[in-house]
């Protein structure tokens, strides 16, 4: 068996296959639940009344503070998965998030669509630059990673492990990284979740994107309504994680697929 960190980016999937290798491969490094190249956290416990809310490419020095006075005014916690040039231009985003009891995590510094075909130390420096950035403003080293549109290969899984990250990605998305509604992101997401989903939704705007981040703001308090009225409710991902905050019986889950 071939040690995947042992090969620049997705090159295994050149290997033998051809056109069929090269699919299955990419398949297996974007889907959420694959453990092709490590363990991934794509679930949390469904035996208790509990969500996981996150958020991606921000902080935004407009979008992020609305989505914090939404959250604050409902109780709800979440998790910011932050690019460390953004948390640069917004320092006092980042601080925020983490006063107000939220969890950061690592997005990665300045999230390049084609790092995955980067090796270890672009992943390694991609990692530790924000995790650095992130404990020089809040004090705490970021313990949760979530790479670019969720694509890991053996280089990204191998520096996370380094670095003594989870590796997180989801199991419902509001599809709101690109232009959107409300009603769209809040259908997707308020009626049909279900305990123990990790939830991505978008609080800034990814390089090189353009779309407002207003329809995800709009939709946040319709969602967390719907979801308080179905019992629901938001926690902090690493309350998962955990057990000395009570993780239930359930574990967080990873989903094996077969080589």
């Amino acid at each position: 068996m071939i040690d995947p960190p042992s090969i620049p980016g997705l090159a295994l999937s050149f290997i033998g296959g051809g056109a069929v290798s090269i699919t299955w491969s990419m398949v297996m490094s974007a889907a959420p639940k694959s453990v092709w190249w490590g363990p991934v956290i794509h679930h949390g416990p469904s035996n208790r009344r509990e969500i996981a809310l996150t958020f991606d490419d921000g902080p935004d020095g407009d979008s992020t503070p609305r989505i914090l006075d939404v959250l604050g005014e409902h109780g709800a916690s979440a998790v910011f998965f932050v690019i460390g040039q953004n948390a640069q231009r917004f320092p006092h985003v980042i601080k925020r998030i983490a006063d107000e009891g939220h969890l950061i995590g690592n997005h990665t510094w300045d999230h390049d669509h084609h790092g995955y075909l980067r090796g270890d130390a672009y992943w390694e420096s991609q990692i530790d630059r924000t995790n650095e950035l992130v404990a020089q403003i809040t004090g705490t080293l970021p313990t949760l990673f979530r790479p670019p549109m969720g694509i890991r290969t053996g280089y990204t899984m191998h520096a996370a492990a380094r670095a003594g990250m989870s590796v997180i990605t989801w199991s419902r998305r509001g599809l709101d990284g690109v232009a959107t509604t409300a009603r769209a992101i809040e259908n997707r997401i308020g009626p049909t979740a279900r305990a123990g989903e990790i939830v991505i939704l978008h609080d800034g705007v990814e390089p090189n994107i353009r779309r407002s981040p207003d329809a995800t703001v709009a939709a946040i308090g319709p969602i967390l309504r719907q979801w308080q009225l179905r019992d629901l409710h938001p926690v902090r991902l690493d309350r998962w994680l955990d057990r000395s905050v009570g993780v239930p019986d359930t574990p967080a889950t990873t989903e094996t697929v077969s080589r």
